[in-house]
């Protein structure tokens, strides 16, 4: 009989509680950090700051071309989000699902990115009125 009620805890209770974690989950992009804000009991905060970011990507899979039309998911990762395993580290990036137009937004995110890590590495006082390096011959469209 356990066997029973564990079936129906599946097929029933990982989709409740995955609709009640989708209800109640919230992004934001500022001009600084990311703020997610998730929790079914209680409020989770999780921010991460652009200048901690070592990676970012974009994920538009079957089931959002399927379900979601025209959404996707951002993933973030910075250096602090390696958790210990059993096998030894292993990454738990940040994940914000269910974005309406994730290219746009990306798009936006990255552009936002790059200025806070300049800001951050070359504060304005520091900066050349002319840096050489800056413009390069790089064509994207031949790599």
């Amino acid at each position: 009989m356990p066997h029973f009620w564990i079936g129906i805890i599946l097929i029933f209770g990982i989709p409740t509680y995955n609709y009640l974690v989708h209800s109640r989950t919230y992004y934001a992009i500022t001009n600084k950090r990311v703020i997610i804000q998730t929790g079914v009991i209680g409020r989770d905060f999780k921010m991460v700051d652009f200048d901690q970011i070592t990676n970012a990507e974009v994920n538009v899979g079957l089931f959002d071309k399927i379900f979601g039309g025209s959404s996707g998911s951002i993933i973030i990762s910075t250096a602090g989000t390696f958790v210990e395993g059993n096998h030894g580290p292993m990454s738990k990036p940040y994940t914000l699902s269910n974005i309406e137009n994730p290219y746009e937004v990306f798009k936006f995110f990255k552009k936002v990115s790059h200025a806070v890590k300049t800001d951050v590495h070359y504060p304005n006082q520091y900066r050349p009125k002319k840096n050489p390096g800056y413009t390069t011959d790089v064509d994207p469209s031949r790599l």
